[in-house]
């Protein structure tokens, strides 16, 4: 499989696993989530590490040709970064998955990008998100919508009475997460205790491709509002990952020479297979 190109650079190789399948986490010191190596997320806090969690679970699914379909996956790191993504073959489409948080903001992000590999044929394709957050006293969820009263949001608030996610203090300040796609036609709908995230379906033609992303915007306070919306839409998604991609490239090329990942690294640690032991998915 050749690597992805982004924006203007091109996306790591995924390191591979040490044996199994692993947890992974992404984030970039101030907003983190992660899960069991699936592409299925279990876990999202922000702003701050010293936040309790937002969810049971997250999961990203495609309706392809009018069929809706799981996209599970092996989630690696790329090399060299603190990005997760995993790829997947359905048919005649390539998926990739990424999960990326760039560092100095206060969001995180997860990009789908679609690839229609066929020479021929054409495939409608739209993508969902089901998020099923914690539930109980001191948190809440309500749809949110947009400047033009489309329900195009999820807010998730979180209580100065709950504990932190490690349990060790208090939740020491109200929180929210704001969860939708960065398209302007993606809706929302609520069913029970999970919120239904969906884009619009659009046909992607032989050799074409789509790139969505569904953004994790963490403040504090009380509420959310269309203004976060629209912040989420006039993101640059390919430039914000390709500033990810180099901000941790650049620290990785920081790093003390006594403790180089580098495969130049002037000693016995010079096979990939060394690096791949120190630096695991």
């Amino acid at each position: 499989m050749d690597s992805k190109i982004i924006g203007g650079i091109r996306l790591p190789g995924q390191v591979p696993y040490l044996n199994s399948r692993e947890d992974f986490f992404v984030g970039n010191g101030i907003v983190g989530a992660g899960g069991s190596g699936d592409g299925t997320w279990n876990f999202l806090v922000g702003p701050d590490y010293t936040c309790p969690k937002y969810l049971k679970k997250e999961q990203i699914k495609l309706a392809i040709d009018g069929t809706e379909q799981s996209v599970t996956m092996d989630v690696h790191r790329a090399r060299n970064t603190g990005i997760f993504y995993g790829v997947k073959t359905i048919g005649d489409l390539e998926v990739y998955l990424i999960d990326y948080a760039v560092g100095g903001y206060s969001w995180i992000a997860r990009q789908v990008i679609v690839d229609n590999k066929s020479a021929t044929a054409d495939h409608t394709v739209g993508i969902k998100a089901y998020v099923n957050p914690e539930t109980g006293d001191e948190r809440s969820a309500a749809i949110i919508k947009d400047s033009s009263v489309r329900e195009s949001a999820v807010a998730l608030k979180l209580g100065t009475l709950l504990n932190c996610v490690m349990k060790f203090c208090p939740n020491w300040k109200s929180r929210y997460c704001l969860i939708c796609f960065n398209e302007p036609t993606a809706t929302v709908t609520h069913s029970a205790d999970t919120y239904i995230l969906e884009t619009a379906t659009q046909t992607i033609a032989p050799g074409g491709s789509r790139s969505v992303e569904l953004c994790h915007y963490h403040a504090d306070g009380e509420h959310a509002d269309s203004s976060y919306i629209d912040l989420i839409r006039q993101g640059n998604i390919a430039a914000n990952i390709e500033s990810c991609i180099v901000q941790w490239q650049r620290w990785f090329d920081q790093v003390d020479d006594g403790y180089s990942l580098s495969p130049d690294f002037p000693n016995e640690l010079h096979s990939k297979c060394w690096l791949d032991i120190i630096e695991p998915a």
